[in-house]
C-alpha cells in the first residue's frame, strides 16, 4: 500500500511537472479576457472585393462601420455600405466568445493546392493600448468565421 501511494505521487508530481512546462514554453496561446477596446480593423481581400470592417467603441455604445474598397485615381477609396451601433457589452462578448485576443501574432499561410480565397489583415487596440495584429490568406484563426458572421448580422439587422 505504501508503494501505491510513492507512485501515485510521483505521478502527481510527474503531470504538475509536465503542466507547468507545458504551460510555459507552449505556443498555443490562453485567449485573454477582452475588458476593453479602442479599434479594431478587419480588411477582407478576395478576387473581386475588397472590404474593410471598422469597429470604434464610443463609451458604452460601439459602432460598426463596412466599407467597400475601390481603386481609383491610383488609390485605395473607401465608400461606407453599411453601419449599426450596438451595445459595447454585445460586442465585448462577441470578441470574447470567439477567442479574439488569441489571434495576436497569427500568420495564416496560404495552404498548398488552394489556388484562391480570402486574404486578411486585423488590427486592433485592447484593454488598454494592448496591440493585436494578425493576417492570413485562405487560413483563418480559430472563431474568425464566426466573428465576421456575427459582424455580418450586426449590419444586416441594423
Amino acid at each position: 500500500m505504501k508503494n501505491f501511494f510513492l507512485i501515485l505521487l510521483l505521478v502527481i508530481a510527474i503531470i504538475g511537472v509536465v503542466f507547468i512546462f507545458l504551460k510555459k514554453f507552449s505556443v498555443v496561446k490562453v485567449p485573454e479576457e477582452i475588458r476593453s477596446f479602442e479599434t479594431i480593423n478587419l480588411r477582407i481581400s478576395g478576387m473581386r472585393v475588397t472590404q474593410e470592417y471598422e469597429i470604434l467603441c464610443r463609451g458604452g455604445e460601439t459602432e460598426v462601420l463596412l466599407y467597400q474598397i475601390f481603386y481609383a485615381n491610383g488609390k485605395d477609396e473607401r465608400r461606407l455600405e453599411k453601419s449599426a451601433v450596438v451595445k459595447t457589452e454585445e460586442m465585448l462578448e462577441t470578441l470574447n466568445s470567439c477567442g479574439f485576443s488569441g489571434w495576436n501574432g497569427f500568420k495564416g499561410e496560404h495552404p498548398k493546392n488552394v489556388s484562391d480565397g480570402d486574404m486578411f489583415r486585423l488590427e486592433a487596440v485592447i484593454n488598454d493600448s494592448e496591440k493585436i495584429y494578425a493576417e492570413g490568406s485562405a487560413n483563418f484563426p480559430k472563431g474568425y468565421s464566426e466573428f465576421v458572421k456575427k459582424l455580418n448580422k450586426l449590419l444586416n439587422d441594423n
